[in-house]
């Protein structure tokens, strides 16, 4: 009877050491996937950063040029309203 307890001591202490190591391998495995996912992330926001600052520099270009028409056209109807005054 002690020899069977024995055994089942040494089987129940190889069982333990086993699923230490599986959960030790899953842990590595899990950690390691998830620095992948990180890694992941980070080039995708540095992605996202980088297409809202260029959408940033082509909505500021794009403002400046209907600013510079809306000026040019503001030049050219005070020209007309001018004409219009002096001609009559």
């Amino acid at each position: 009877m002690n020899e069977r307890f024995a055994q089942s001591e040494e089987r129940l202490a190889e069982l333990r050491k086993e699923m230490n190591e599986r959960f030790a391998n899953l842990t590595k495995e899990m950690n390691e996937r998830l620095a992948r996912i990180e890694e992941r992330l980070a080039k995708a926001d540095e992605r996202f950063v980088s297409l809202i600052e260029k959408m940033e520099d082509r909505f500021l270009e794009f403002r400046k040029e209907m600013n510079e028409r809306f000026a040019r056209m503001e030049e050219q109807f005070a020209e007309l309203i001018e004409k219009l005054t002096v001609s009559h």
